[in-house]
């Protein structure tokens, strides 16, 4: 019976190895024991919060994220409702759904994809796009955030996502100083 709650589980979450490395089935943890099934005096959704900062999915800073701590409680909510002999059985999956809703797990076309977006570009107007940080969504699409720069000074206050090379490319050869910015920082100094 465990075989085959196994298997669906295995076949829901798309994966082929029934025994991943970690307890949450990322392959990035070391963790052995199982984070939902320990006996502690914690609701279940500040422990799944602890097995993520344990495990090294986010950090202690992220751990009162208003997005964590609700989605925490989703799933411990849905985590709760389940019979004892199902928790032992869906645990990981639930720890796994946790991980994937709130963005930890590494995706595995991130190593591919980032060759592919430039780490600076630029443009005809001698401004600058600097990739600050690339992301997947959850459509699979890497997106990279660039900051544009022109003579070291910020021209684009908060930054623009590209989802492809061509896309910044396109959007860089068409993207002109706006006139105001052009004549505010024409005579200042470059920053280095």
């Amino acid at each position: 019976m465990q075989k085959l709650v196994n298997s669906i589980v295995n076949e829901i979450l798309g994966r082929e190895d029934e025994s991943p490395s970690c307890s949450c089935g990322c392959g990035v943890c070391e963790t052995n024991s199982h984070p939902l099934l320990e006996k502690t005096n914690e609701p279940t959704f500040l422990q799944l919060i602890r097995a993520a900062e344990r495990d090294g999915h986010i950090s202690g800073m992220e751990t009162s994220a208003n997005y964590i701590t609700s989605t925490a409680k989703k799933i411990a909510k849905e985590f709760d409702n389940l019979h004892p002999e199902e928790k032992k059985v869906l645990g990981k999956s639930y720890y796994n759904s946790f991980l994937k809703k709130i963005g930890k797990i590494p995706h595995p076309l991130l190593e591919e994809t980032q060759s592919d977006l430039p780490d600076e570009y630029l443009s005809k107007y001698d401004i600058l796009f600097t990739k600050t940080r690339e992301k997947i969504n959850p459509d699979g699409k890497p997106i990279a955030h660039y900051e544009l720069t022109w003579k070291g000074h910020d021209i684009e206050w908060g930054g623009l996502n590209f989802s492809s090379k061509d896309e910044l490319e396109r959007y860089a050869n068409n993207y002109d100083l706006p006139i105001k910015l052009y004549k505010k920082l024409r005579y200042k100094d470059p920053i280095k």
